[in-house]
């Protein structure tokens, strides 16, 4: 006889371990957001997108920010703003994806690259999108 001695509904055996008290028991392994510590073996690409950031959002973002400076001058209340910091600026705002659809040839993305900074995009760059491998 064997050493399962539950049984479920249609008289199968079960695992006493396998129940549902059991496995809420167990911790839960966290999922990971990005694929950056995985090896590229174990991931598929879905090809390559290109992003940059837009220059008329960057001269905005400027005169905003100097329009607050000449208030704080004339007005000293408050927190006076920070000086611009273009370098702050490109860590702040994310980047525009450029093609809504990754390339699947990185040469075709890189085409697309060079006529976005043509266009007047900054910071153009060519990222290749990865994802898990199932199964």
């Amino acid at each position: 006889m064997s050493e399962d001695k539950f049984v479920n509904a249609f008289g199968q055996p079960i695992n006493p371990f396998h129940t549902p008290s059991a496995l809420a028991a167990k911790p839960k392994a966290k999922r990971q957001s990005k694929v950056t510590g995985v090896d590229h073996q174990d991931t598929e690409s879905l090809g390559f997108t290109v992003e940059g950031w837009v220059a008329d959002a960057m001269i905005e973002a400027k005169r905003v920010r100097m329009d607050e400076l000449a208030a704080f001058a004339a007005n000293p209340v408050g927190k006076q703003p920070l000086e611009w910091d273009e370098e702050a600026y490109f860590q702040k705002v994310k980047p525009k994806r450029i093609c809504a659809r990754p390339y699947e040839i990185a040469s075709s993305a890189d085409a697309c690259a060079e006529i976005a900074t043509k266009a007047g995009f900054l910071r153009v760059r060519v990222r290749e999108v990865r994802r898990p491998r199932k199964g």
